[in-house]
């Protein structure tokens, strides 16, 4: 009942590339940008959040799915992509399970009718002390006010079990965002295609955003997205932008560990980038979350464990004055320890051009 861990088949849930909804004006790099290695002495600092902002169709890419139509695997990326995505071999690589879950691209049409949605909210009491269910309630705590219930948005779901959680927590009213077609028949849930969503019309919008194992593969490719190495930590942004301020919430799970990148499936965030993941936001609740566990590994990468986060915005001035706090208070020691972490880095750039 805790999610001590999920185990992650080839088939999880279908999800959505926010980044490519929410950053539209991030544009692919030029010709000779792409030509410039990331690594080899011409890496951006090892604590710069994003190091690119680059979003690559590969459905109209000659290198992109070797020929065969399907997601492109990691030889068929660009140098520039493989070094984004390892930040210069710093993430090791696990190549052993590639997944095509893009359907062509088309997507897939799921649909409930109001009887189910109804016997899932009546039934949602049995999710209340999960770690998802926690974590829903601290948010919508902290976002309740009483002049309203909570809005939730509820970020890659084909099936209704956490927007019912969430009315059964006492929200006003959900709105699913999903690469595929959905049909919720129930008067408080609204669903939105990830191609008919206008982010400028919903920006500060919802008082809860939830994104439960949505982030993890974003920008890998595998549902049909473009490659964007950086893609989770563009997605974190967009929805920072949809949350309501002051009070609104992000509910993020993530599967935590140390730092791996399984090509295509997912990403695993350690010490890496767990911290790049949750820049610029306050940490309210970490439902599940032990410290220990973002180095211990599992010995099977697809058995995951995965916390729940539930994150408030921090405005640009609050940010800029922890940094300097953090900036003067940092320790000789570990000021050493991060010109290490660099050069560590460095070493692992010619391996990863092999």
């Amino acid at each position: 009942g805790q999610n001590p861990g999920r185990m992650r088949f080839a088939a999880h849930h279908a999800v959505l590339a926010l980044a490519v909804v929410v950053v539209r004006g991030a544009d692919d790099p030029s010709d000779d940008e792409r030509e410039t290695s990331f690594c080899g002495g011409n890496e951006p600092s090892m604590s710069a959040r994003v190091w690119t902002r680059s979003r690559r169709a590969w459905q109209s890419d000659d290198t992109g799915g070797g020929g065969s139509g399907g997601p492109p695997r990691w030889p068929a990326l660009q140098e520039r992509e493989r070094e984004a995505l390892t930040r210069c071999g710093a993430i090791p690589v696990e190549l052993s399970m590639f997944v095509d879950d893009s359907n062509g691209t088309t997507g897939t049409h799921y649909r409930y009718a109001r009887s189910y949605i109804e016997e899932e909210i009546a039934s949602a009491a049995r999710e209340t002390s999960t770690w998802a269910g926690q974590a829903m309630r601290r948010a919508l705590d902290v976002a309740t006010t009483p002049a309203k219930k909570p809005r939730v948005l509820v970020v890659g779901s084909t099936s209704p079990r956490r927007e019912a959680l969430a009315l059964h927590l006492g929200a006003g009213s959900t709105t699913t965002l999903e690469y595929n077609a959905l049909t919720f028949e129930h008067p408080l849930m609204r669903t939105v295609r990830v191609a008919d969503f206008d982010a400028a019309k919903y920006r500060g919008s919802f008082d809860v955003v939830l994104a439960d194992s949505s982030l993890d593969h974003d920008g890998l490719g595998r549902y049909g997205d473009p490659i964007a190495p950086d893609g989770d930590l563009l997605a974190m942004d967009a929805l920072k932008k949809l949350v309501r301020r002051p009070n609104g919430t992000l509910v993020v799970s993530v599967p935590v560990g140390p730092d791996l990148l399984a090509f295509n499936l997912m990403r695993i965030y350690g010490d890496v980038r767990l911290p790049l993941l949750l820049d610029g936001f306050e940490r309210l609740d970490a439902v599940g979350f032990e410290d220990w566990r973002v180095r211990e590994p599992t010995g099977n990468f697809r058995k995951t464990y995965e916390p729940f986060f539930v994150l408030r915005p921090t405005s640009k001035k609050k940010k800029a004055t922890e940094q300097q706090q953090g900036s003067s208070q940092q320790t000789p020691q570990q000021q050493q320890q991060q010109e290490s972490s660099s050069e560590e880095a460095s070493h692992h750039s010619e391996e990863l051009r092999r």
